[in-house]
């Protein structure tokens, strides 16, 4: 959740490698080139990704849109959410990029990828600097035939001025002892676990002073705050407030009870196929006040009412207020579950007996995210209802206030106010990336604090927690708009 991974120590090793390159005085730092064969292609891919110092690559055996990498070190969490090679090597363009494709997972990427490549170069009007052969013939290999595509493509755009074809020739292989780097004079660093923890908490240490840094040294340390912290959540969560159209409600059922009526329905979420089970209940014996209330619960629907099946005391109190009140069941609660048992842990990849959480997160929202999401499908959907609310309040219950305050930390000024019952949790606390909260960044972005103070200028309410967080405190400014409450009973009546 530091966002600390091996593929991140390895990026960063590509990088420190190229400015050691750079440096040296025999070397033209405007002619650089990158390659690299399997995990050395996907290394290839990112640092062409993320550093224009490279003017031409070739990444060998891993653009495709199958496999995208078998190693640790070639899998990080976050990194292909939506996304996959083809699009990250696209990161490379306008500059020259080539690759070959073999009988592995880039077999079919003469139809699968290079034509989208192509299309990409093209708005470029530079279709000649990206190119692709296959040589079906090979299994997943960086051999002589495929090292005869890559000399052609660097002699080009590097021009080297080479006779072609370049053709190999014999040479004497190195000893070992020539290619060993550590001896008595350069002894080795230190390896093992506890290095490998002080490696990490050193990571974690500049990240967290560089960060810190960014935010103490601004002209507007709050505006900086937000800019930095909050376009990370928004990256790490990728969907935002889905537009009105993208929404469709399908009426279930319609009942009339003692003093509100209760509706069921189904919220989908066309572009992302989510569906949302939902619970609204509308007050009978007072006039509607235009103001609705989004109920988020740990329990999910069920958390509206008591072991008794009545709507519990606090559902009750708002209605008696005049205020209508939606909920729904987020992913793996109420409806979604077997039995309304409430899941322990999140579906990982089991295809590999290596754990590592980037084998399922690398590719997949997690849990927290998804819940995030229909966080905001349903704030979507209640901010454009027909009838025209004067005022949305957000409440995050029972479990429900880490999901609720990062859904109101994106939503914004949609919502007028957010309460949020804590319980004190901290993402810090986690111990299992199979845990329904594990969210890669939220450490690293300031746990739950960061979150909560992602909330402002906009009205917060706080409870569960025994003291405001500094971090809170700091974003808000004196005179914000936080209120920490010791009960979520009296935080409510607050407003």
């Amino acid at each position: 959740m530091r966002l600390q991974s091996i593929m991140g120590v390895q990026t960063w090793n590509s990088i420190r490698a190229l400015d050691f390159l750079t440096s040296l005085p025999d070397v033209d730092a405007k002619r650089i080139g990158i390659t690299g064969g399997s995990g050395g292609g996907t290394q290839t891919i990112v640092l062409g990704a993320i550093d224009d110092r490279p003017v031409v690559s070739f990444p060998q055996g891993m653009v495709s849109t199958d496999m995208q990498g078998g190693c640790p070190c070639e899998n990080c969490n976050l990194l292909r959410v939506d996304t996959g090679n083809v699009e990250l090597a696209g990161l490379f363009a306008p500059r020259p990029i080539a690759m070959t494709g073999a009988n592995d997972w880039t077999s079919e990427i003469q139809t699968k990828g290079y034509p989208e490549l192509q299309k990409l170069y093209g708005l470029y009007d530079k279709p000649e600097d990206v190119f692709c052969v296959s040589y079906l013939q090979f299994g997943h290999n960086y051999n002589y035939v495929t090292r005869r595509v890559m000399y052609h493509w660097f002699n080009k755009h590097l021009g080297l001025g080479y006779k072609e074809p370049i053709v190999e020739k014999d040479y004497q292989l190195l000893t070992d002892e020539q290619v060993h780097v550590w001896d008595d004079e350069h002894p080795a660093p230190e390896a093992g676990v506890a290095h490998e923890v002080k490696l990490l908490k050193a990571i974690d240490d500049a990240s967290k002073k560089q960060l810190e840094k960014l935010i103490a040294d601004a002209e507007d340390p709050a505006a900086t705050f937000k800019k930095i912290h909050g376009e990370a959540i928004k990256s790490i969560i990728i969907h935002g407030l889905p537009k009105s159209d993208d929404l469709e409600r399908e009426k279930v059922k319609k009942v009339a009870r003692d003093g509100y009526i209760e509706f069921g329905d189904i919220l989908r979420n066309k572009v992302t196929g989510a569906e949302l089970p939902l619970v609204s209940l509308f007050p009978t014996e007072q006039e509607w006040n235009k103001t609705v209330v989004i109920w988020l619960s740990g329990e999910g629907n069920a958390g509206l009412y008591d072991a008794e099946g009545k709507l519990n005391a606090t559902i009750q109190k708002l209605l008696s207020t005049g205020s209508s009140i939606i909920s729904a069941d987020l992913l793996y609660q109420g409806e979604f579950l077997k039995e309304g048992k409430s899941v322990e842990s999140q579906r990982l990849a089991t295809t590999t007996n290596r754990a590592v959480s980037a084998y399922t997160f690398c590719y997949n929202h997690t849990l927290f995210s998804h819940r995030v999401h229909d966080a905001l499908s349903l704030i979507s959907f209640v901010a454009n209802d027909e009838h025209e609310p004067n005022a949305i309040l957000l409440i995050g219950a029972a479990g429900a206030g880490p999901v609720a305050a990062t859904a109101r930390a994106i939503a914004g000024s949609v919502i007028d106010i957010a309460f949020i019952d804590t319980k004190g949790f901290r993402f810090a606390d986690i111990t299992k990336y199979s845990h329904p909260e594990f969210f890669p960044g939220a450490i690293k972005y300031g746990d739950l604090p960061g979150i909560l103070a992602l909330n402002a200028p906009h009205p917060l309410v706080i409870t569960g927690e025994s003291k405001l967080p500094a971090l809170v405190k700091q974003i808000y400014g004196e005179g914000g708009k936080v209120i920490l409450t010791p009960t979520f009973d009296s935080a409510f009546s607050t407003n």
